[in-house]
């Protein structure tokens, strides 16, 4: 795929899943269209582009319901056809894009899309934005510190692993995603982690006042 212009996907819409560049996503296909799609990328014709569906799509789920318009292509790392013609995917979150325009007709949607740029981040930066992630997501869900360090790949994955694991809603990682590239996206996750850290050790510290309070008037 060249970088220097438009391409094509084939899009998977789902309503809550949201891939970020590192991450995997296992899936289970089913649908005949998204089949079709499988059986393409895997003969390597057109990549999986994954994609969250829009407000409104359970009116028009069969039909062509509308998506965000930035999205992540997958890669296919295993794949494994069942004797029903079903495959189980696992893909590796690849590269950004946005969607430019669809192509009528076919088995499944195509799109064309531009490739949206992931410009490196220097080391110290990565390294303190990874460290405020982490120690915020800590307050929000402890023990996410241990999990955070055993994964590889940089920032990126760990933007992802960690707006899934702190609970962020579907809408919220969507538009973490979009953001732009890795160090836009961690701060812009982190600005949305941050309070919530802050709220819950502020909750944390209430409670463990009114629990000091109560046992010394016993």
């Amino acid at each position: 795929m060249a970088d220097d212009g438009p391409s094509a996907v084939g899009l998977f819409p789902l309503p809550r899943t949201v891939l970020f560049p590192g991450m995997p996503l296992p899936l289970h296909v089913f649908e005949p269209r998204y089949r079709a799609l499988a059986r393409d990328a895997i003969d390597g014709a057109i990549p999986i582009g994954m994609v969250l569906l829009g407000p409104g799509w359970e009116e028009d789920y069969h039909g062509r319901p509308a998506v965000h318009p930035v999205g992540t292509t997958g890669r296919i790392v295993t794949s494994t056809e069942r004797p029903d013609g079903k495959f189980d995917l696992l893909l590796a979150g690849d590269r950004r894009f946005r969607i430019l325009g669809e192509e009528p007709g076919g088995a499944y949607r195509r799109a064309r899309v531009a490739w949206l740029p992931e410009p490196a981040t220097e080391p110290r930066e990565e390294e303190l934005l990874a460290a405020a992630l982490v120690e915020a997501a800590e307050g929000i869900r402890p023990g996410l510190r241990e999990k955070a360090a055993l994964l590889e790949g940089g920032i990126g994955p760990l933007v992802g692993f960690l707006a899934a694991a702190c609970g962020e809603t579907a809408d919220a990682r969507q538009a973490v995603l979009a953001s732009g590239g890795p160090a836009v996206r961690a701060r812009t996750l982190l600005g949305r982690l941050a309070p919530r850290a802050a709220a819950a050790r502020a909750l944390a510290r209430a409670l463990d006042r009114g629990g000091s309070a109560r046992f010394a008037e016993n």
